[in-house]
């Protein structure tokens, strides 16, 4: 089974960045993973995601109770490129949240 890893970085400003910007997937059922860079975990957590996706091709979300990191499997039958929101909450002003957008577009093979 194929993963894709994006990683979400986050200042003390709340500026974030994330690398790759967007995921091509090429493999059916292919495992997403987000997670945080190493200074942003001092501050944030991730606490869930929501996606875009309107053809059911996303299912077995998987949260690191670190808050480190969240996956998803996505089946990747159908084109199609939607967006995957990581919502992160800092972890000392739990009223912060940020929602982090990246895309995805799926390429059946």
């Amino acid at each position: 089974m194929a993963e894709l890893v994006t990683t979400i970085s986050i200042n003390s400003s709340g500026k974030y960045s994330y690398s790759p910007n967007s995921l091509t997937v090429t493999q059916p059922n292919t495992t997403l993973i987000y997670q945080l860079d190493e200074k942003t975990l001092v501050d944030w957590e991730i606490v869930g995601q929501t996606n875009t996706d309107s053809k059911q091709q996303i299912t077995g979300e998987s949260k690191a109770p670190s808050g480190n990191f969240i996956s998803i499997l996505n089946a990747n039958t159908q084109a199609e490129v939607f967006s995957v929101t990581i919502v992160t909450q800092h972890r000392a002003q739990r009223d912060r949240l940020l929602r982090v957008d990246p895309d995805v577009e799926n390429e059946p093979t």
